[in-house]
């Protein structure tokens, strides 16, 4: 994703990035915090 967006960031496509961020960050989110709340390093 982050090649994508420095490198064709005339060719990006607004909405795409949106839903990445609204439907995959979330439980990306979740699943950080228990890692981390576990202590597993």
């Amino acid at each position: 994703m982050r090649h994508r967006l420095v490198h064709d960031y005339f060719e990006i496509e607004e909405a795409i990035v949106w839903r990445v961020v609204a439907d995959y960050l979330p439980p990306l989110m979740e699943q950080l915090k228990k890692i981390l709340d576990s202590g597993v390093e």
